[in-house]
C-alpha cells in the first residue's frame, strides 16, 4: 500500500473502505476517529485475524467518509455494507436493530414504537439504536402509558401531548430537560433518592437519544446532495445518493478550471454527469444557489435546490468536509506547495474550530508613535496567499491620544458599516492579545455581525478567542502557525508602511 494513503487522514467520526489494486472495496470499518483507527491497523503490535493480515496485503488506496457522530458512523456503515458487500465484511446485519417512533395519521394519533418505515402517511422519527431509550422517553410524556393518559385526560390534553412529542423528537427538548433537571433536584432536595435517581436516567436517555441524525432520512426519497469545494484552480465534488431516504453511496471528482465561478462549475459539472448515469434522482440538492431549479435528463424532470436550514443542510457541511477531504489528498503532487498549503489551511480549520475554511483572512493592525499620525491596515489572504487588491489602509480621524483599543475599534467600525460590496471575511485576525480582541468583539456585537475571529500575541504567539479564558498555542515550527505569523507580519509591514508615508508627508510639509 503507498504510505501516503495514511498521511492526513481525518480525525472525525466516520467510515472508511479499503481498496485493492483494481479499486475495488475489500473491506469498510467504521469509527469514532479514523486516523487512530486506520492507523492502528498499521501498527507493529496490531492485534489482527489471519483474514485482516492478508487483507491488508491488498490493500492499495483508503477512502473515507466523514459524518458528525458514531451513531451516524454505524448507520452509514451497514448501508455500505450491503450495497458493496465486500469479501472481508462478514457480519451483514439488517436494520432489524433500529426502531423508530411513529405518529399514526388517525384521529386521534397513536403513538407507537416501529422497526421499519411504511408508504402509510404517518410521521416517522428516527432512526434510534435503542428501543428501551425510547420508551423511558415516552415515559415522560405518558407517565403510567398511553391507554392509561387517555383515561385520565381529556381528548385536549391528549392532543396536546401529541404535539409536545413531535416537537421534543423535531429536537425541541430543552424545555422536557429543564423540568426533568427541576424535578430531579426538588427530589434530591426532599432526600428522594431514589426519585432523582430515575430522573438522572430520563436525563442520560434523552443525550442518548437525541443525537442528531442527519445520515438517514425518514422520506423515503431520492436525492444526489452535491457540494463543491475550490482552492485555487482545482476543485473538488463531493456527492452523496441517497436512495429510498439513505445515504448508500459517495462519489467525488475533481474538476480543473482556470474559471473560479462556482455556478458554472456545478452547472457544467451536473449537465455532463447525469447523461451519464443511468440511476437518476428525482431531486439535486446543492450547496450553492443555481440559476436554474429544474432539468429534465433522459425525459425525467429532476428538481434543482438549494438548501439553508433543515436535515440537508446538516448533510450538506458534512458533504462539504468530504469534499475538503477529498481535494487535500487528489491534488496532483506537481502542485506540491498548493497541496501542502490547502492542508495548511485544513488542519488550521480544525485547530481553530472554525465553522468552515478560512478562504478569505482578514488581519487588522495600528501604527503610530505616541497617538501621532496613526493609521489602521486591513490586509487580505485568499486561498492562502496575500490578495493585495483587496488590502485598505484607514488614517485615524476620530480617536485622540493613545489609545490602540479604541483605534482598532474605529477601523473595525469604519470596516464592516462602510462599503457594502466588500465580501465578509470567513477569519478575522488581531494583531494584540485580549484586550485588542475584546475592544474588536464589542464593536462587531454593536454592528450586529458575528463572524470568527482570533487574536495573535506577539510576545509568546498565544491565540486568544473571544468569549474564552485559555488561549491556544501551536507547535513554534507548525505550518498552522507560521501561516498565520505571515499574514500578521504583512499586516504589520502594511501598517507600518502606510504610517511611514504619513509621517514624512508631513516631515516635508
Amino acid at each position: 500500500m503507498k504510505k501516503d494513503y495514511l498521511t492526513n487522514l481525518p480525525n472525525q467520526p466516520g467510515c472508511y473502505l479499503f481498496k485493492n489494486n483494481q479499486q475495488q472495496i475489500i473491506y469498510i470499518g467504521k469509527a469514532k476517529n479514523l486516523r487512530l483507527r486506520i492507523k492502528s491497523y498499521f501498527t507493529k503490535n496490531a492485534e489482527l485475524s489471519p483474514a485482516k493480515k492478508i487483507m491488508l496485503q491488498e490493500i492499495d488506496s483508503i477512502e473515507t467518509i466523514i459524518v458528525s457522530n458514531e451513531i451516524e458512523a454505524m448507520l452509514l456503515e451497514k448501508n455500505l455494507i450491503k450495497k458493496h458487500q465486500p469479501k472481508y465484511n462478514i457480519d451483514l446485519k439488517d436494520d432489524k436493530n433500529f426502531c423508530y417512533v411513529k405518529i399514526s395519521n388517525t384521529n386521534p394519533p397513536n403513538v407507537t414504537i416501529e422497526r421499519q418505515i411504511k408508504k402509510d402517511r404517518a410521521t416517522y422519527f428516527g432512526p434510534f439504536l435503542s428501543a428501551s431509550a425510547v420508551r423511558k422517553i415516552l415515559a415522560l410524556f405518558w407517565q403510567k402509558g398511553p391507554t392509561a393518559f387517555k383515561k385520565n385526560f381529556t381528548d385536549k390534553e391528549y392532543l396536546s401531548t401529541i404535539k409536545q412529542i413531535k416537537k421534543f423528537f423535531q429536537g425541541n427538548t430543552k424545555i422536557v430537560i429543564q423540568e426533568l433537571k427541576k424535578k430531579m433536584m426538588m427530589a434530591a432536595n426532599k432526600k428522594n433518592y431514589e426519585l432523582a435517581a430515575i430522573y438522572r436516567n430520563r436525563l442520560l436517555a434523552i443525550e442518548k437519544i437525541t443525537q442528531k441524525q442527519k445520515i438517514v432520512s425518514t422520506k423515503l426519497t431520492n436525492q444526489d446532495v452535491i457540494n463543491l469545494f475550490s482552492w485555487r484552480q482545482q476543485h473538488a465534488i463531493n456527492l452523496f445518493r441517497i436512495r429510498q431516504g439513505k445515504i448508500i453511496d459517495k462519489l467525488n471528482f475533481i474538476i480543473g478550471s482556470k474559471i473560479s465561478d462556482k455556478k458554472h462549475i456545478l452547472m457544467e459539472f451536473i449537465q455532463n454527469y447525469y447523461p451519464q448515469t443511468n440511476d437518476l434522482p428525482n431531486e439535486i440538492i446543492c450547496d450553492i444557489p443555481l440559476n436554474k431549479n429544474k432539468l429534465t435528463i433522459k425525459q425525467k424532470k429532476i428538481k434543482i435546490s438549494f438548501k439553508k436550514s433543515g436535515r440537508l443542510k446538516k448533510i450538506l457541511e458534512l458533504g462539504n468536509f468530504n469534499a475538503q477531504e477529498y481535494l487535500a489528498k487528489k491534488i496532483p503532487s506537481f502542485y506540491k506547495t498548493e497541496k501542502n498549503e490547502l492542508q495548511t489551511i485544513l488542519n488550521l480549520t480544525n485547530k481553530l474550530s472554525l465553522p468552515k475554511v478560512p478562504n478569505r483572512i482578514e488581519c487588522y493592525d495600528i501604527s503610530n508613535i505616541q497617538g501621532n499620525f496613526a493609521v489602521g491596515a486591513m490586509v487580505v489572504f485568499t486561498n492562502g496567499e496575500p490578495d493585495k487588491s483587496q488590502y485598505r489602509k484607514f488614517k485615524i480621524k476620530y480617536t485622540k491620544g493613545i489609545n490602540d483599543f479604541a483605534m482598532l475599534a474605529e477601523v473595525i467600525a469604519r470596516r464592516f458599516s462602510g462599503n457594502k460590496n466588500w465580501s465578509y471575511p470567513d477569519l478575522i485576525i488581531i494583531d494584540g492579545g485580549k484586550g485588542q480582541l475584546s475592544s474588536v468583539k464589542k464593536t462587531m456585537r454593536n454592528l450586529k455581525i458575528n463572524l470568527p475571529m482570533i487574536a495573535l500575541a506577539k510576545k509568546n504567539e498565544e491565540i486568544f478567542f473571544p468569549d474564552k479564558k485559555l488561549s491556544l498555542h501551536l507547535k513554534t515550527d507548525s505550518p498552522e502557525l507560521k501561516l498565520l505569523q505571515r499574514i500578521r507580519d504583512e499586516a504589520h509591514r502594511f501598517a507600518i508602511s502606510y504610517y511611514r508615508l504619513r509621517h514624512s508627508r508631513q516631515i516635508f510639509k
